[in-house]
Formats: C-alpha cells, structure tokens, sequence
C-alpha cells in the first residue's frame, strides 16, 4: 500500500522541526569573514625606547576578547603579540613603523594596520639626577647611558681640562650637591628643588661650574633652558657683579651672556650632534662669587 505523497512532505516537516527544536540543526556554514582592521592606540612621540601600544577589532563570531593580534616594529616579521603591547627589544631614536594583523577563532585574518610614530630621546638633568643614597658623577640618563658630567675648570673654555667634581653631599632636603671641597664654599653643581644649581668660585675665584651632556645618538637636538642668578631673599646682601654664561660645543661657544643677581634668560636653539659629542654649560663668576648661585632648567629633545 503506497503512502500519498502529501503525508510523506508532512512527515518530514516535523522530523525537520522536532530535529532543529532538539538541537539537531544543521551545522552553520564555514566562517570565512575575516575580523574588522585593527586600531592602535598609542603615543605618536614617545619618549620612552618601549612604548606600550593598544590594539582592537571586532569580528562576526569571535568575542573581542578571543582575537589574536600578530605585530611587528618595521621590517620585522609579523608575531603573536598582546592586546596591550610593548616591544621586547628598545628602540632606536627616530621613525618606526608598527604593524598589527587581527586573527579570529577560525583563523581568518584581517588586513594589515599601520602606525607610524617617532621615537624622542629626551633629557632633563635635574630628573636624571642621581641623588642619595647612590650618587654618581658621571650620572646616567633616564636610558640608562652614561650622558650627564658635573664639572669645574679654569677659565678656559677647553674641554680637555675640564675635571669631575669630586665630593658629594646632601645640603639639605632636596638639595644635593657634587662640590669641589668638602664644604658649600668651593664650585659646585647639583639638583636644588626641581632644578640644576651652578655655584662657581670660591674660596678661588675663577673656578668655572660646568654642566656637561654627552649627547648618546647622531641626531638633531632641540635645547631649552632658563639660565637665573639666584636671590635669597630680595637684593644680595653684599656687593656682586653677576655672572657670565656660556652654552659651549667642544671649544665653540654657541650662546653666551651676563646675568646680574635676580636676572633670568630664556635660550632656545636647535642643533646637530654626533654620537658621542658633548655640550657644556659654563658659569663663571666674574671674578666676584658673591651671590652667584645660578639655577638652570634645561630640557634636550631629539627632533
């Protein structure tokens, strides 16, 4: 006996129902999307040599927090990295690439996001200070490398005679100084409350404060400093005559002036150093170390 055709569509009607309402649906089709173009967050100028960065995308099936970053630092091959991402090697000074592929639970990949940024060395003596308990002279940057010296000298502007101070001492809270005797009175460089403090002179007159940086990279260098004799409180209160300054490259003055007691100069100017050379920053005391405690704040940026 033959079932009609209509009862047989029926039946399989409900096989079909019963079979996807039970959790035996068909399986879906093949995840062939790849997920969305990564982000990348991150500081376009940092001045640290790892710069931490940020990467997103979004996908059809996988949650966000399953997709898989593969990045690389310029010609370097494509990796397994994090979300939150810091290179594992430092950088150099200078233009980078970074590159980020986003890969989803199936293995699709997305296209390839690139993100440039310029890596800034930076400097600030008195941030980079050494200070108690483990002093140094010659001090180390904030990368490590061996950038900053706290000198005297004669008059001369000669670098080959330029000498390490040789003391250091605690003078009061944050007021940390590198002298030439054992005492304030004799020339001296240090950190005095968030910024540099020359002292040159006595008991010798003529006895230069230098602060000197030995630039780490061949590269173009932005210099800002504010260059002030400074007041205890108001007028000094025995006769002085200043101080002269100087920003000097080698042997070369490149800026220089007077500063009478209370007077500040502002100084901007862009150069171009090779690996290894050295700027100095000279005060003198005019043969008069009357009130000539001079503070520096000066900052040096790669450009």
């Amino acid at each position: 006996m033959s079932v009609p055709r209509t009862r047989l569509a029926a039946a399989g009607a409900v096989l079909a129902a019963v079979l996807v309402n039970g959790g035996w649906a068909a399986p879906a089709p093949p995840d062939r999307l790849p997920p969305t173009k990564p982000t990348i967050d991150g500081q376009r100028q940092p001045t640290v040599l790892r710069p931490v960065f940020t990467f997103g995308a979004t996908d059809r099936r996988t949650p966000r927090a399953k997709i898989r970053f593969r990045c690389g630092v310029d010609a370097a091959p494509l990796r397994l990295c994090a979300r939150i991402h810091r290179p594992s090697e430092r950088l150099g000074f200078g233009a980078h690439t970074l590159r980020v592929r986003a890969l989803d639970l199936a293995g699709n990949a997305s296209r390839v996001t690139s993100f440039s940024f310029r890596v800034v060395g930076s400097w600030d003596p008195a941030a980079d200070f050494e200070r108690a308990p483990r002093p140094a002279n010659p001090g180390r940057d904030r990368y490590g490398n061996t950038s900053w010296f706290y000198l005297y000298a004669g008059r001369a502007h000669d670098p080959g005679t330029y000498t390490l101070l040789p003391t250091f001492s605690v003078l009061a809270p944050n007021w940390e100084v590198w002298l030439l005797q054992p005492e304030f009175q004799s020339a001296s460089v240090g950190f005095n409350n968030g910024q540099m403090i020359l002292h040159p002179g006595p008991p010798m007159p003529g006895q230069n404060a230098i602060l000197g940086w030995r630039s780490p990279v061949a590269a173009t260098v932005r210099i800002q400093a504010a260059i002030a004799v400074l007041q205890a409180a108001g007028a000094c209160a025995v006769p002085a005559n200043g101080v002269s300054w100087s920003l000097d490259r080698g042997a070369q003055t490149t800026r220089s002036g007077l500063l009478a007691p209370g007077e500040i100069v502002n100084l901007e100017l862009t150069l171009t150093v090779a690996a290894g050379e050295s700027l100095h920053l000279v005060v003198d005391d005019r043969n008069d170390s009357n009130c000539d405690s001079t503070g520096v704040r000066l900052s040096i940026e790669t450009t």
